[in-house]
């Protein structure tokens, strides 16, 4: 398996974007919240919210909703951080 390298340009403190299907998100009490099925996989896209807004991030997604958390969060599950133009890519090693 090929190894990742993760972008330590992306700081731990830098809050990520992850759109969220109207199907990931459940009922939570008096509340909602995202399914465990957004964040079990073995990659997953986000986008940095010092480059978008959350408009930005749900542009063609109308029904869709936001996730929020930081890299460091990703980190200590022992993911990487790869950047690309358009969004990130988290990925197990």
């Amino acid at each position: 398996m090929e190894q990742l390298t993760d972008d330590l340009q992306i700081l731990d403190d830098e809050i990520l974007y992850r759109r969220v299907s109207p199907h990931q998100i459940k009922p939570d009490g008096q509340s909602w919240r995202p399914s465990s099925e957004v964040f079990i996989t073995k990659e997953m896209s986000v986008r940095l919210t010092s480059l978008v807004s959350p408009e930005e991030a749900l542009e063609g997604y109308p029904s869709f909703g936001l996730v929020s958390f930081t890299a460091q969060i990703v980190r200590e599950t022992d993911a990487s951080l790869l950047a690309s133009r358009m969004a990130l890519l988290l990925a197990t090693r």
